[in-house]
């Protein structure tokens, strides 16, 4: 599966990708280099990276959605919060995970730093949202997690979680969580630049940020630009790296060797 890797052991900082995926993403870029790219094979390769990553944290996929980085799909988030909230996270958090909330500090948002112990007790009733990674990149501590969300749900105050370093080996159930976003690039065996965001129903549903979160499909220009309300089709995310995202599961998938769900 990973022809020459014998020993690596660095997957926390880029994660391998198996054969039948280096494999698919060398035929696509034949394919879009010969002129013969179809591309209903990029949307059929992003509806089912998406069914990989809703079976993977056990939600429907429907409450899946992709992008390329995981501080964009933070930084969504982020715009749903409204001026002045409180985010409480991890003293030295990776940046993707606090750096979207900071640039509003212009707008009264503030962020809270505390050690990673500490997290479940700085959760007040200020806190609007507790961001924080499942493990921690700097240093692989794990977060109690169970006594965040009891504190969270104590105070009234949302979970953003980023497993980027957790989803493919940690047990983990998305549904649990107000928003949980996984750069796919490590654990998920993925190319770089693929991302998944799962649940975010209870972030004010109305924001302008969340609603650009959900890939519907065919969408109508309410500019008129496109000529009288055309309808127009979003672009495929991140369409090669995604052909490659939907094999590059599959066989620890469909032999349970990677699994994310909790008991």
């Amino acid at each position: 599966m990973f022809p020459g890797a014998t020993g690596y052991l660095d997957t926390a900082t880029l994660g391998l990708p198996p054969t039948s995926a280096v494999e698919v993403v060398r035929r696509t870029l034949s394919a879009w280099q010969r002129g013969v790219a179809d591309l209903s094979d990029y949307d059929a390769a992003v509806a089912g990276s998406r069914q990989l990553f809703a079976d993977l944290v056990g939600v429907p996929v429907s409450w899946v959605s992709v992008g390329a980085q995981v501080s964009a799909l933070v930084g969504l988030v982020a715009t749903a919060l409204p001026p002045g909230s409180q985010v409480v996270c991890v003293d030295s958090e990776f940046t993707s995970v606090t750096f979207p909330f900071a640039a509003r500090s212009d707008q009264g948002l503030t962020l809270r730093s505390v050690p990673l112990h500490r997290v479940a007790e700085a959760i007040g009733p200020q806190t609007a949202l507790v961001a924080i990674s499942a493990v921690q990149s700097k240093d692989g501590r794990v977060a109690d997690l169970a006594a965040i969300r009891e504190a969270a749900a104590r105070h009234g105050a949302r979970v953003l979680l980023d497993a980027t370093q957790a989803a493919g080996w940690l047990p983990l159930e998305a549904r649990d969580y107000d928003a949980v976003v996984v750069g796919a690039y490590k654990w998920l065996l993925s190319p770089r630049g693929t991302a998944f965001r799962g649940p975010a129903g209870h972030l004010r549903p109305d924001s302008p940020g969340l609603r650009r979160l959900v890939r519907r499909g065919p969408t109508r220009d309410p500019s008129g630009a496109a000529g009288g309300g055309r309808r127009r089709r979003p672009g495929h995310p991140s369409a090669q790296r995604r052909t490659g995202q939907r094999v590059a599961g599959r066989p620890g998938h469909e032999r349970g060797v990677i699994s994310g769900r909790g008991a």
